[in-house]
């Protein structure tokens, strides 16, 4: 119920939300997100809210940007899964993230 209250709030905003998941730093969530910005290996990728869903594995950088932060994970591998305007990375285990 209280997911649904949630999901409910989240798109009556417009927003995205975007979910970093690593054994080392846990679950961060950044809620009110406008854009995220993926510079991997081998493409550079815009996502915005309303895009198409995606998936792929990233060997880089991404930079999560809201109204009021950017936060930008640089030198990680992993993979990453953009749905319904919900953004999550799920860093691979032994990878030191640099946040900026």
């Amino acid at each position: 119920m209280a997911s649904e209250v949630r999901e409910q709030a989240r798109q009556n905003s417009r927003r995205m939300t975007a979910r970093v998941v690593s054994l080392e730093g846990g679950m961060q969530e950044y809620t009110d997100v406008s854009v995220i910005h993926i510079r991997s290996r081998y493409y550079n990728l815009l996502i915005m809210e309303g895009y198409t869903p995606s998936i792929g594995e990233i060997e880089g950088t991404v930079t999560i940007v809201s109204d009021t932060q950017s936060v930008k994970l640089e030198n990680i591998r992993g993979f990453y899964l953009h749905k319904k305007d919900v953004f999550r990375v799920m860093i691979q285990e032994g990878e030191s993230v640099d946040v900026q």
